[in-house]
């Protein structure tokens, strides 16, 4: 039951990390749910909603800045007249990052939280810092003691806790919450619908002359981290795509071949520096970090995607080229088997490679089969579409549905 005659179901979205609940809003207002999305106040820029549709006047009413940020300080001065203030007028509220923790100090329920990764391995867990000073470290550690504990608290009292990579990392914490609540469902993480042509802004013109003379491109919009190895489910192991591109070039015929990359992440500097080393500069474009939607342009340029060759699993990043129907390099340790048993979700047609060699293999066989690439490439988008796109949205709003029913029969 989406809609009665007298109500139609209101849903707040909290927090915007990856432009996931943006994308989310567009799909469940599309689908006749009165979606909003309620914005932390420090929401990286580059995951503000402007900077991932054209249209930001069509939903900018949809979309609400809280007076808080998330993190634990929040957690500690969070109140019952605060939580009236955003929340009181919705019937189902889907969180992530700090949600769960803001709830339970309030003793409310949190219907669904959708986890976008540290907001459930990290957030969690008390790890004591240092703060600079002796007094601030122990009103900093008290805060993160109180926040962690709540969120503990929050993440064990939701109804439905969405996870939906299967990882190491993600196993072991679902086992040390010891939650019950657990469901593995994703997020649609890319709106689809939008067509607009662009203006790009002038400061680009150099990279893009670049990207018009090249004749064979691959992008990975990743994050440069693979030498700064202090938070393990951070690591991207960019070095594995930046060889296997070098190794490539020893051979192709291809006139001029380029591999764009980006100035983000904490190892731009170390990429950069190898870069030099393997004698690429020429076939490298270094974009600065662009808004979403220029992105998304920028990827129907190319001729294949890349995004990580640590982890073994996925995101946004790889979802992002898949919605655009582009072939993408992604090292997997996911057993196919396994994951279509706990998600009733298709394998996706992702290309595993997880060393140079791979990588150059793979760009060589291109070459060779453009055509056998074309078709990857066209599976990719008819997978996106069947499993993250609209159809994903779709079952949000089977779940919310319920989740409404449910509370009015109470």
């Amino acid at each position: 039951m989406l809609n009665s005659e007298s109500h139609k179901i209101r849903v707040a979205l909290v927090g915007n990390m990856n432009n996931n609940f943006f994308v989310l809003m567009r799909y469940l207002r599309d689908l006749g749910i009165d979606a909003h999305l309620f914005l932390f106040s420090n929401e990286k820029s580059h995951f503000l909603p402007e900077n991932d549709t054209w249209f930001i006047e069509k939903w900018e009413r949809f979309i609400h800045t809280m007076n808080f940020p998330s993190n634990y300080h929040s957690v500690k001065a969070f109140n019952d007249e605060i939580w009236n203030l955003y929340f009181e007028n919705y019937d189902v509220v889907i969180g992530s990052g700090i949600t769960p923790a803001i709830f339970a100090r309030v003793n409310k329920q949190l219907d669904i939280f959708k986890c976008y990764g540290a907001d459930f391995y990290d957030l969690p867990f008390y790890k004591p810092f240092w703060h600079g000073g002796l007094i601030s470290t122990v009103k900093a550690n008290l805060e993160r003691f109180i926040g962690s504990g709540y969120q503990k608290k929050g993440l064990k009292e939701t109804k439905y806790v969405f996870i939906f990579n299967s990882n190491k990392i993600m196993l072991e914490t679902e086992r040390k919450l010891g939650l019950d609540n657990v469901s593995k469902v994703s997020v649609p993480m890319v709106y689809n619908e939008e067509i607009k042509e662009i203006d790009w802004p002038k400061e680009l013109s150099n990279h893009l002359e670049l990207v018009s003379k090249s004749d064979f491109l691959v992008m990975s919009h990743s994050r440069q981290v693979w030498k700064t190895l202090d938070n393990p489910a951070s690591i991207k192991r960019n070095d594995i795509l930046i060889e296997g591109f070098a190794l490539f070039l020893k051979e192709t015929n291809f006139r001029d071949p380029k591999l764009i990359l980006f100035e983000h992440g904490i190892d731009v500097e170390e990429s950069k520096k190898y870069v030099r080393e393997l004698g690429i500069e020429d076939n490298v474009i270094w974009f600065p970090l662009i808004a979403r939607k220029f992105l998304s342009v920028l990827i129907d340029k190319c001729n294949f995607g890349a995004d990580q060759f640590h982890l073994g699993v996925w995101g946004g990043t790889t979802n992002e080229y898949l919605a655009k129907g582009k072939p993408l390099l992604n090292k997997i340790s996911v057993d196919k088997t396994a994951y279509e048993s706990k998600t009733g979700t298709k394998f996706p047609p992702i290309l595993n490679a997880q060393t140079p060699q791979e990588v150059k293999h793979i760009f060589s066989d291109y070459e060779r089969n453009v055509e056998k690439y074309n078709k990857i490439g066209n599976d990719s988008k008819l997978w996106f579409e069947e499993f993250m796109g609209i159809s994903l949205a779709e079952k949000y709003v089977e779940i919310i549905s319920e989740i409404f029913s449910k509370k009015n029969k109470n």
